[in-house]
Parts: C-alpha cells; sequence; structure tokens
C-alpha cells in the first residue's frame, strides 16, 4: 500500500493528474516527436527490448511501453498520477501498471529484477534524494543491467518554451541537471560506463551494473 505522500511529491500528483488528459498531445509536434525518436533510438540500440525486462519509473500515460512495445509479461510502469496512470491502462490494457512513488521504491514495488530501468522526461529529477533512488535502482537490476535516465538542463529551465509551456503554473518543473552531475551520479552507487548523451534541452545518462562475475 502507497503511504501518504510529502507535500512536494502530492504537488507532482496533483499537477500530473490535471494535464493527464492532454499529455500525450502535448507532445504532439514537431520538435517533441525529434526528440522522442532520438530518446527511443538511443534506448533500442542499448536494450533488447524485444526480451528485456523493464521498469519504467515515472511511466505516466506509458508512452515508453508503447514505443518500444516489449513484452507486456516484461514490463511494470510506476507513476503517482492516478490519471496519468488511468490513462497508461486505458491505452495499454495489456501492460502492468501500478501506482507507487518511486523514491519508495523498495517499500511500493513488488520485488523483482530487471534489465532495464527507465527513468525518462522530467522524473528523475523530482527526486528528493537522487543518490539513494540510484542505489534503489542499482539493487532492482539484474548483473548487466543498464539505467537511462533523463534530466532537462538549466537552459530548458531558463527558456520561455519551458516557462510558458502548456504545462506552467501546474505541474511544478522537476531539478536540472549538467552533464557533469548528471554523469557523476551515473559513475556512482554501484554503476559503471556512464555515458551522457544531449537531446536537445534534455540530457540522458545511460549507466550499467557489471556483468556477473566481473
Amino acid at each position: 500500500m502507497m503511504e501518504p505522500m510529502s507535500v512536494t511529491t502530492s504537488r507532482v500528483a496533483a499537477g500530473y493528474d490535471a494535464v493527464a488528459d492532454r499529455y500525450d498531445s502535448a507532445y504532439d509536434d514537431p520538435v517533441s516527436r525529434a526528440e522522442d525518436d532520438a530518446l527511443f533510438g538511443l534506448i533500442s540500440r542499448t536494450i533488447d527490448v524485444r526480451r528485456a525486462r523493464i521498469l519504467d519509473a515515472g511511466c505516466g500515460t506509458g508512452l515508453a511501453a508503447e514505443r518500444l512495445q516489449p513484452p507486456p509479461r516484461n514490463s511494470l510502469g510506476i507513476a503517482i498520477s492516478r490519471e496519468m496512470l488511468r490513462r497508461a491502462r486505458a491505452k495499454l490494457p495489456a501492460y502492468h501498471f501500478i501506482r507507487a512513488d518511486m523514491d519508495r521504491l523498495d517499500e511500493e514495488v513488488p520485488p523483482g529484477e530487471y534489465d532495464a530501468v527507465l527513468c525518462l522526461y522530467e522524473t528523475f529529477g523530482y527526486s528528493r534524494d537522487p543518490a539513494a533512488l540510484l542505489r534503489a535502482f542499482h539493487r532492482r537490476l539484474a548483473p548487466g543491467g543498464t539505467l537511462v535516465a533523463m534530466a532537462i538542463t538549466f537552459r530548458r529551465m531558463a527558456s520561455a518554451a519551458h516557462t510558458n509551456s502548456w504545462s506552467a503554473g501546474v505541474v511544478p518543473s522537476g531539478r536540472p541537471y549538467t552533464a557533469l552531475e548528471l554523469g557523476a551520479l551515473g559513475w556512482g552507487h554501484g554503476f559503471e560506463d556512464a555515458r551522457v548523451a544531449g537531446l536537445n534541452w534534455k540530457l540522458s545518462v545511460v549507466a550499467k551494473v557489471a556483468p556477473a562475475g566481473a
């Protein structure tokens, strides 16, 4: 059962509840589609999505499952917004989505080992303790597993496009990161071979868990 959320987490959940019905359409523009093509191309080159067991932390309306099409039995999506999850379940009834706080991963997400953990869009920036979250992700990853986490940049935070976006004033912004900060987080907490890639005004880090016997 989900524990009572912090004030910050409650605000994030309420914000995404409010925009759930227009969330997908807000990302259906040429710039967002190009960013998503680059993001999911990176994931597809890094992870064998046809076989991988995938945990999507901050799954929202299920965009990652919709784009990547992993086998439903291998996929779990978690989010804190009831309305975003409602949309995800309506679009992708074969997939498993649950309401959970990623900062309480060990307490709220059923035990299981995954080949890949995804934490996309602004989700990672909402963590109240990113170092502890990365350690929790590491515990859930199988030897040789992969984390793909994203964050927005300070440039994005300062841009008029972000300030005046469809969700401004409704959805709190996640914490921005520099490439150096995101890379340093990726290299720590048990991960190795962390690589940071730029996707327009967003950053992604791909970090690997050491394979068995390494």
